[in-house]
């Protein structure tokens, strides 16, 4: 650990911030001691890749613009036809006597 906080040490000399850090905080601990190490931040070109230094794109572009996928697959916007299903005006349940809330009711007949 001692090497990692060397290294924010060394990156804090660098690059102050205007806040600085209060009196008795444990970050004003850490940073207040000298570090052991000199940490070097510069860029070593030879680590980049022959693509980096050529600027070579990471991925190909894209062929058009938008062209991306398409609208979701279905029957072009139309109502989907239903199989099966029952009428949409109140006739048949009328007919049942379930739509009109009256209950159908059976007289008795006469004895003849």
């Amino acid at each position: 650990w001692e090497v990692f906080w060397d290294i924010m040490r060394h990156w804090c000399k660098d690059h102050p911030n205007p806040n600085r850090p209060e009196e008795g905080s444990v970050a004003h601990a850490i940073l207040s001691k000298e570090p052991k190490i000199q940490a070097k931040f510069s860029r070593v070109f030879n680590a980049l890749s022959k693509a980096k230094m050529s600027k070579t794109p990471r991925f190909t572009p894209n062929p058009e613009s938008y062209w991306g996928p398409g609208t979701r697959a279905g029957n072009g916007g139309q109502k989907r036809k239903r199989f099966m299903s029952a009428p949409k005006d109140g006739a048949s349940k009328a007919a049942k006597g379930q739509g009109t809330g009256e209950t159908a009711s059976v007289e008795p007949r006469a004895a003849e």
